[in-house]
């Protein structure tokens, strides 16, 4: 049926294989495109060149597709207007292109809602879940190899003890150094176990990869000229969705506002900005779905000798939602001390925003600074981790003094005894966890503040009115030099953090 020679079937047909170009496949178009000019072009003898010009039109189209339903359908309707022009059919050959033409108007006024409904049923059943038996698997070989390590520090500790006991039949006196570095290897070993337990955990907790949609991200950045190594796309157990991109360093594009609002957007979800961590000459994009809350972190420093202060200060994300603040203090005033907080603030932030435990990070922080040099080296570690989905906030000290959460002008002391790191083998961290709401603030302190008028500085956080983090840490850092006498000062650092709706 026609009308006026224009065919309403031939519309639909066009309009369908723009559909499933635009939001199927563009294989699966172009295939439709083949088979639909092939029936078409049967209806008679004028029309066989249908077969040829749906085709190539079709993967034309497919080339525009990444200008989205416009360059789509305008790629097609050209395409046709060549066509119509070559085969020289007179009144059909408008026809032909006043068809397309049509179709490509109706999938420009698609309304949204359609194309998603469209991209949902071609979609349908693609999702091609691993999380069954590979992940399974892949959690059973870690803890295999988690298990041997530890079997190894074992045979390692169990090695010392008969080369000791063999030493003392012979009537050889110990060897004090090279007995405790044979330790520190074992709790090495140790260390590695407990990390590979660490991955088993977390890939334990991951529901399922979502390889639809790596798949749609590999297609959205390939549009881009961007082509990463490997996608991931994970939902943990919470159905938080956690999207990590491996590629070369530098990869150029992928800092564009733009093209992160698009992989939010593909995604489904509400994504925050992406996070690199490079290693080597590769780096790793991490987006987080958007979680409930964020931190607005304040902080200042004193350094009682010289420049250099002997705190460090570290704000770190976990890449699973957690923000981690970190101040270390390392032994002593000056270089030497600020060497010691410097390594150990750095190598546990690194270690835990690869996505370690904070157990498995303080062994292997320990064992460093206790082979650093053969003078005694350590540093007190004072950590908070607060959950941005949950507002759930845990602090881990180690040798560290008290903390402090402030909730509408009510403080509560956080104050937990324990052994520094560098100073024994097998330290562990003290734990205690706090729930905190909307306008909650957390404030970490180093000892060089704390051993000020500690009753004046908590009323000082009870009455202090403003919502300004840094202006708080400053406030602070300046009470506690106030009233430390400038001979007895030691290094000074404050971080203030406060939870705020996202």
């Amino acid at each position: 049926m026609t009308i006026f020679g224009i065919a309403p079937a031939r519309i639909a047909a066009v309009l369908l294989i723009l559909i499933t170009l635009r939001f199927g496949s563009s294989r699966l178009g172009v295939t439709l495109a083949l088979c639909l000019g092939f029936a078409l072009g049967l209806a008679g003898q004028d029309t066989m060149f249908l077969l040829g010009a749906y085709g190539f039109s079709a993967l034309l189209a497919a080339l525009f597709d990444r200008f989205a339903s416009l360059g789509c359908a305008g790629a097609f309707v050209l395409s046709m207007g060549f066509f119509s022009v070559a085969a020289n059919l007179g009144h059909l050959s408008v026809c032909t292109f006043v068809e397309s033409a049509v179709a490509g108007v109706l999938l420009l006024l698609l309304p949204a809602a359609w194309g998603d409904r469209c991209t949902a049923f071609f979609e349908n059943g693609a999702d091609i879940a691993p999380e069954g038996s590979l992940r399974q698997s892949l959690v059973l070989r870690l803890r295999f190899a988690a298990s041997a390590m530890a079997s190894v520090s074992d045979n390692v500790r169990e090695v010392r003890e008969k080369i000791d006991r063999i030493n003392g039949k012979r009537g050889l006196p110990p060897d004090p150094e090279k007995s405790d570095m044979r330790m520190v290897a074992a709790d090495q070993f140790y260390s590695i176990s407990d990390m590979l337990s660490d991955l088993a955990f977390e890939f334990d907790q991951a529901e399922c990869f979502d390889a639809k949609t790596a798949g749609k991200l590999r297609r959205l950045l390939g549009e881009s000229e961007i082509y990463p190594k490997n996608i991931s796309v994970i939902l943990d157990k919470f159905d938080r969705m956690r999207v990590e991109i491996a590629c070369d360093d530098p990869a150029p594009g992928l800092s564009s506002p733009v093209l992160q609002a698009r992989i939010s957007k593909t995604c489904g979800r509400s994504l925050e900005a992406g996070q690199v961590t490079r290693y080597g000459s590769e780096s790793l994009l991490t987006f987080n779905e958007k979680p409930l809350y964020c931190l607005s972190v304040g902080y200042a420093q004193y350094a009682a000798e010289g420049r250099l202060c002997g705190d460090t200060v570290k704000v770190a994300r976990d890449g699973r939602g957690h923000q981690i603040l970190i101040i270390s203090d390392g032994m002593g005033r000056g270089s030497r001390a600020a060497l010691d907080g410097a390594m150990g603030a750095g190598l546990l932030s690194r270690l835990l925003s690869a996505g370690f435990g904070f157990d498995a990070a303080l062994k292997v922080v320990n064992s460093a600074l206790l082979v650093k040099s053969n003078e005694e080296s350590l540093a007190t570690l004072d950590c908070a981790c607060v959950d941005l989905f949950t507002g759930r906030c845990a602090f881990y000290k180690a040798g560290a003094p008290r903390s402090y959460v402030l909730r509408h002008g009510r403080l509560t002391r956080c104050e937990l005894a324990s052994m520094p790191a560098g100073i024994l083998r097998g330290i562990t961290f003290a734990k205690r966890t706090a729930v905190l709401g909307a306008g909650d603030t957390v404030v970490l302190l180093s000892d060089g503040i704390t051993d000020a008028d500690a009753v004046g500085l908590e009323a000082l956080l009870c009455r202090f009115q403003s919502q300004d983090q840094q202006e708080l840490a400053d406030t602070v850092l300046a009470y506690a030099k106030a009233h430390t006498p400038a001979d007895r000062r030691d290094d000074m650092s404050v971080i203030v953090a406060r939870l705020l709706p996202n």
